[in-house]
């Protein structure tokens, strides 16, 4: 039977290689279609590894000091994608006009087109005439007309 401290580091290593398939995950999604994320919160959890693996080390924990290795390794990794996207974006330059391709340039005076369209029927649609109201409103009334053949609930109310 092993002892308890082979038990200990089996278990240890377990946890170790659930810790970095977490991350699996995460680092695909910021490969294949990066986002961005609360950089707060990924230093956060950078300072967390670093502190948890060096006292792993003094420790001598090895499955531990493993573990924060690992995530150390995928959090900096994330870390560094997610500076790359803020400094894109704050580099990003416009494409000039000289840039575009011709088919770029086509699609652009297609869609004026149809924008200068769509305006011209909006304006056609507010010119036309608005159509006869055939009902009298409340509020032109002035006095209230009888109904032509009085009814017995008609006589009912206006005798209360």
């Amino acid at each position: 039977m092993a002892n308890r401290q082979e038990i200990g580091h089996t278990i240890g290593y377990a946890g170790a290689s659930i810790l970095f398939l977490r991350f699996v995950p995460l680092l695909y999604e910021q490969f294949t279609k990066p986002r961005e994320m609360n950089i707060f919160f990924l230093n956060l959890e950078l300072l967390a590894s670093v502190f948890c693996g060096t006292s792993a080390m003094f420790l001598g924990a090895i499955p531990l000091f493993i573990a924060n290795s690992l995530s150390f390794v995928c959090i900096t990794t994330v870390l560094l994608i997610q500076y790359r996207i803020k400094y894109k974006k704050k580099h990003k330059t416009k494409e000039t006009e000289s840039d575009k391709s011709y088919e770029q340039k086509e699609q652009i005076e297609n869609d004026q087109k149809q924008n200068d369209q769509i305006e011209n029927d909006q304006k056609q649609n507010d010119q036309r005439e608005i159509p006869y109201c055939k009902f009298l409103p409340l509020f032109k009334l002035q006095k209230v007309e009888e109904p032509e053949k009085i009814t017995q609930v008609y006589n009912t109310i206006t005798r209360n």
